[in-house]
């Protein structure tokens, strides 16, 4: 688990509501503070299977909510990555043989109404003291981010 403090924070909202750059995640949920109080649930449950909608097919709600008049002075927004994705991170950390001990990567994006703070997570089936897998989805973050010029800040530093 890493925290990321995005150094531009304008331009950070800009790329998460206009661009394409997040639409290889999958929204999972939303609370948002702007005008009122708002709260998106992304999940979606059909057959007794669940998983979540595309970044993309919510983007343009997010486009509205911070259209409707002010900055938002709060917001919590939580991605996760599709689980093939997940999978293949697997594979690639601990071989093709793996046991799928990692049910989802997260991340998580808050915005305290200055700064954005951005927090990795790994969500995990059963205990483990291999954290490679963990290491491996930090890594490819801050890679992603340097692929698409934002630059970010290390929380700790």
């Amino acid at each position: 688990m890493i925290t990321l403090i995005a150094d531009n924070t304008k331009q950070f909202m800009t790329n998460l509501a206009k661009s394409d750059i997040f639409n290889n995640f999958l929204f999972h949920s939303l609370i948002i503070d702007t005008i009122c109080h708002f709260t998106i649930d992304g999940q979606i449950s059909s057959n007794d299977i669940s998983t979540y909608i595309s970044f993309s097919s919510i983007q343009p709600t997010l486009v509205h909510l911070f259209k409707q008049g002010s900055i938002p002075t709060y917001m919590k927004m939580i991605l996760v990555l599709p689980p093939d994705t997940t999978r293949s991170i697997q594979q690639r950390t601990l071989g093709e043989n793996t046991d799928f001990s990692i049910q989802g990567f997260l991340l998580t994006i808050l915005f305290d109404g200055e700064k954005v703070k951005i927090t990795t997570g790994t969500n995990y089936i059963d205990f483990t003291l291999d954290k490679s897998c963990e290491s491996a989805f930090d890594t490819m973050i801050q890679r992603f981010f340097i692929k698409n010029n934002i630059s970010m800040l290390d929380a700790f530093l």
